[in-house]
């Protein structure tokens, strides 16, 4: 791993957990009696799927593999979906966050003590991990704009050298 990026990644992983922690330990009076607080959550992570999944496309775009030989093209080949599977991981985060607004949305019109009281916790937790996503994606924005300078970079590699 190149420790260039394994020190950010980490610092960001580490955050969002904390986020996680300290949501789902004080978030209670953000979510109790708020039903503001879900369809904020579902407006920030519906743009948010939208937009790994722009991504996810940029990122996996065949085309873009470094085609010196077949040996360097499998190692890019190998990067990229190591890079798509972080990617799709952060996905499937945002879609639990979703899923569990959705839930909550629609079990909280049942008139029952042991259901509210569960819907109350279902949004303490949808808010912690939302928190917690929403500091993961903090470097979603550097991914699209590497992503190109790399192409960039590639593209004015490959015009300097006159054999392609």
């Amino acid at each position: 791993m190149n420790t260039k990026t394994a020190w950010p990644r980490a610092a960001l992983i580490l955050t969002s957990l904390a986020a996680f922690t300290v949501t789902m330990i004080y978030g209670k009076p953000v979510t109790d009696s708020n039903p503001e607080s879900l369809r904020i959550l579902v407006t920030i992570f519906s743009i948010l799927s939208g937009m790994i999944i722009a991504i996810i496309t940029l990122t996996g775009d065949a085309k873009f593999l470094y085609m010196d030989n077949w040996r360097t093209a499998n190692i890019h080949r190998r990067m990229i979906i190591r890079r798509l599977n972080r990617y799709k991981f952060i996905f499937h985060i945002y879609f639990a966050v979703l899923t569990l607004a959705f839930l909550v949305a629609f079990l909280g019109r049942i008139d029952s003590e042991e259901i509210a009281q569960f819907c109350k916790s279902c949004e303490r937790l949808t808010l912690s991990i939302g928190a917690g996503a929403l500091v993961l994606s903090f470097g979603l924005p550097s991914i699209i704009v590497d992503a190109h300078k790399e192409r960039l970079d590639d593209e004015v590699e490959r015009l300097k050298d006159p054999s392609a």
